[in-house]
C-alpha cells in the first residue's frame, strides 16, 4: 500500500514515503492542517522514496496553500526523479527550490 506522512518540526515540514498520484491528496490534506500562518517554512523531501508527475502538482498546490496562509516555502532535498520531471516540464524555473 502506498503511504505518505507529513510532520512538522520547528519550521520544517517533512514529507516521507511515496508522493504519487495515489498519495498526493492525502499529503496535501496533512499539509493543510500543519502549515502555519505567516512563517518561512522549509519543505524537506529527503524521505520521499518514490514520486511521479503528481508530486509536482502537489508542490504547486502547496505553494497556493502557503500563499493563502501568508507563508513562504522553500523546497529542499528533492528526489532526483522529481528534479528530472521538473526540468522536463519546465517547472524547475518557477518552484522555490533551495540550492542543490
Amino acid at each position: 500500500m502506498n503511504t505518505v506522512k507529513v510532520s512538522i518540526k520547528d519550521d520544517n515540514l517533512i514529507i516521507s514515503g511515496e508522493l504519487t498520484q495515489d498519495t498526493v491528496m492525502s499529503a496535501l490534506a496533512q499539509c493543510q492542517k500543519l502549515l502555519p500562518r505567516g512563517k518561512e517554512i522549509e519543505v524537506n523531501l529527503s524521505a520521499v522514496i518514490r514520486c511521479d508527475s503528481a508530486s509536482l502538482a502537489f508542490l504547486t498546490a502547496l505553494i497556493r496553500e502557503s500563499n493563502a496562509k501568508q507563508s513562504k516555502l522553500r523546497f529542499t532535498n528533492l528526489p532526483k526523479q522529481m528534479l528530472q520531471i521538473g526540468r522536463v516540464s519546465g517547472l524547475d524555473s518557477i518552484l522555490p527550490l533551495a540550492e542543490l
